[in-house]
């Protein structure tokens, strides 16, 4: 057994780090809820990708073989599925959602993520050093919101050891800073709407004070 495996396969204790409420003193935000016909209709879009469109993109094949990405939009470059699906009107009330919860702010990354039935996201943690190749002037606080989009009772997000089963159409914040995880226990695979939302600074530490803020 070499060094370095033994270093990864010793047991360590969770320390907390200075960042895990930098964006908000919490795991989870809840933001608001999609309206349930727009929902269904990003269903039935997802549900006709085939397996080749998941596997096109690498963004986030480190954390796991099963997890996959289709990109919609990143920076100011809106990728090829994001015209086809008419997206650009179609998630308005959802970008219009974000601007009015945040106080302004403009979406760097859109993206579906799959996670296939019966595996999961292991422990990580988020931050400036593992993220998308943005922009330099872009601030490494951008706000991570999920929406499921096909999910079953047996998917749940771990975040800091506190678990939270999202419901389809809902709109969450994860304090992706924190240590996290996703579990998908059951047989179909999960698929959420991820934004990343470059936020005004003044949104940045005013987690305490927002709405849904459950630590």
């Amino acid at each position: 057994m070499s060094l370095l495996s033994l270093f990864l396969d010793e047991p360590r204790r969770a320390v907390r780090n200075p960042k895990d409420d930098w964006k908000f003193p919490a795991s989870y935000l809840r933001v608001g809820t999609l309206d349930a016909t727009l929902v269904a209709a990003l269903q039935a879009d997802v549900a006709a990708f085939d397996d080749a469109l998941w596997r096109e993109e690498k963004l986030t094949s480190y954390l796991s073989e099963h997890l996959s990405t289709v990109i919609l939009l990143q920076h100011e470059e809106r990728h090829r599925r994001w015209h086809a699906l008419d997206l650009e009107r179609r998630l308005a009330p959802l970008l219009d959602l974000l601007r009015a919860f945040y106080g302004g702010g403009e979406p760097v990354l859109v993206c579906l993520d799959r996670l296939c039935g019966a595996t999961t996201i292991p422990a990580h943690r988020d931050g400036p050093q593992i993220r998308p190749p943005y922009p330099a002037a872009l601030p490494s606080f951008y706000r991570r919101t999920h929406t499921p989009l096909v999910t079953n009772p047996d998917v749940e997000f771990v975040i800091a050891g506190e678990r939270r089963h999202l419901g389809a159409g809902e709109v969450w914040e994860i304090n992706n800073w924190r240590v996290h995880g996703v579990e998908n226990r059951g047989d179909a695979d999960r698929v959420h709407l991820l934004v990343d939302w470059n936020a005004p600074a003044a949104s940045r530490r005013d987690g305490s004070s927002a709405p849904g803020c459950a630590s």
